[in-house]
C-alpha cells in the first residue's frame, strides 16, 4: 500500500527560556521565503493558562507543559516545507 504525506504527521518541542513566569504565552511561527517575515501560525498559553489558544488552521495543534511547548502538523503537504519557530511572551 503506497502512503501520501497526508498520512503523516509531524511534531516539533521548543523549550523556551526563561521558564519562571505565571502566564507564558508560546507563539509558533511558520517561515518558507527569504522573501516574506516569518507567518503567524498559532499562539497557546501555559501553566495558569493553558486553556486559551488561538489556531486559525485546524491542521496544526499545540501541546503545553510548564516548561515547553509542541506543535504537531497534520495531514502534511509540501506547502509545509519551512523553517518553524517558537516564541514566548511572558507578559
Amino acid at each position: 500500500m503506497r502512503q501520501s504525506l497526508a498520512d503523516f504527521l509531524c511534531a516539533w518541542s521548543c523549550l523556551p527560556t526563561p521558564t519562571d513566569y505565571s502566564f507564558p504565552e508560546l507563539y509558533w511561527f511558520k517561515h518558507d521565503s527569504d522573501l516574506q517575515a516569518p507567518q503567524f501560525i498559532l499562539w497557546k498559553g501555559a501553566k495558569s493558562y493553558s486553556n486559551n489558544e488561538l489556531i486559525p488552521d485546524k491542521r496544526y495543534e499545540s501541546r503545553t507543559t510548564d516548561t515547553s511547548t509542541e506543535l504537531i502538523i497534520r495531514e502534511l503537504t509540501l506547502a509545509d516545507t519551512a523553517l518553524y519557530y517558537c516564541a514566548v511572551d511572558t507578559q
